[in-house]
C-alpha cells in the first residue's frame, strides 16, 4: 500500500509528519517542517475505455482523480501536492502533481 511505504520513508528520513490516511476530510499527510500536505493515490489496473468513451489520451497516460480529492488538496492550496503511482505499467511510476497543476489542466 502506497501510504504504508510513504510512512516508512518519512519515519526513515527522520521527517516528521502526521498520518492523516484514514481521514474522509483531509489527505494523507502533513509535514510540518515544510507546511506540506501531500496525498497519496494508485492507478491499481488498466481503464476499460468503454467507460470513458470522452478521454481523448490513450488508456496509458490517463489518470482519473476524483472531486472528492481535488477538494481537500484545494483547502491547503497552494501547499498541497499529489503523489500518484501507476502500478498498471513496469516498471512501476511515480508522479507528483500540485494543487495548482491540477487546477490548470484542461
Amino acid at each position: 500500500m502506497l501510504e504504508q511505504e510513504i510512512k516508512s520513508y518519512l519515519t526513515a528520513q527522520k521527517e516528521p509528519f502526521k498520518d492523516q490516511a484514514k481521514s474522509h476530510s483531509d489527505v494523507d499527510f502533513f509535514l510540518p517542517r515544510n507546511g506540506v500536505h501531500l496525498d497519496a493515490k494508485e492507478k491499481r489496473q488498466r481503464f476499460d475505455m468503454r467507460n470513458w468513451k470522452e478521454a481523448v489520451m490513450p488508456q496509458e497516460c490517463l489518470f482519473i482523480i476524483d472531486d472528492l480529492a481535488i477538494r481537500k488538496l484545494l483547502r491547503h492550496a497552494p501547499d498541497s501536492f499529489c503523489l500518484i503511482r501507476d502500478r498498471s505499467r513496469m516498471p512501476l511510476a511515480y508522479y507528483v502533481y500540485s494543487i495548482v497543476d491540477f487546477l490548470c489542466m484542461p
